[in-house]
């Protein structure tokens, strides 16, 4: 190679190097070994769940959740993708939004022992609803209403999968000796995930994550 070869291809090399940091975010010890596991075998809902738990899902929880009767509202007025827009999330450009709803309800019935177990409610401005209770949930709305884990930040949609079971393990884990207790007529206070009723005569379903006897959240 000649000289002037060499020095081009030092160059085209500099020029490559430079364009890789442009692109380049400057990482964590902690998320870099984060986002080593996600790209191999080694990624582990279980770990990532238990690491943001405190820290990161229940501040977005909380934080995130919007009044159920804003909602139901906007799902009477037909402006759902407006306020979701505005106050949801959803998995991709083509997906139902999700959302973080806060609001409150008597109990009207109670169903813990089914595998699919739930609380029935009636929220004033809303209507019926159905807080989904377990210990078999299949419902990825919690995962889905959250910024947190994008699909295309999960190296495999098992992953994917693997995070909404994690996420609803823990909800549930923290809701459901509340449940336990409430019989019909109780008053009832939570903040959920929820995905808005897709056809004519379906109830709304929520996801909870916090669920308090009586006052307010």
């Amino acid at each position: 190679m000649t000289r002037s070869g060499t020095r081009s291809g030092r160059f085209a090399l500099a020029m490559v190097a430079v364009l890789l940091l442009a692109g380049c975010k400057v990482l964590t010890v902690e998320e870099n070994r984060r986002l080593k596991a996600a790209a191999g075998q080694g990624f582990d809902a279980v770990a990532l769940v238990d690491h943001d738990w405190q820290s990161k899902i229940m501040p977005a929880v909380t934080q995130g959740a919007v009044p159920f009767g804003d909602l139901a509202n906007a799902a009477r007025a037909g402006q759902l993708n407006a306020f979701g827009a505005a106050h949801g999330h959803r998995p991709s450009d083509t997906s139902a939004y999700r959302f973080l709803v806060r609001g409150q309800g008597v109990v009207a019935g109670r169903d813990l022992a089914d595998p699919a177990g739930g609380i029935d409610l009636r929220v004033d401005g809303v209507g019926d609803v159905r807080l989904e209770m377990g210990p078999v949930l299949i419902d990825t709305a919690l995962r889905d209403a959250l910024p947190l884990y994008p699909f295309n930040d999960m190296p495999d949609q098992m992953a994917f999968g693997a995070v909404a079971s994690q996420l609803n393990l823990h909800a549930l884990g923290q809701t459901r000796p509340v449940a336990a207790h409430l019989a019909p007529g109780s008053v009832v206070s939570f903040i959920g995930a929820v995905r808005a009723p897709q056809e004519p005569g379906d109830g709304w379903r929520v996801v909870p994550v916090r669920l308090a006897a009586g006052a307010a959240l």
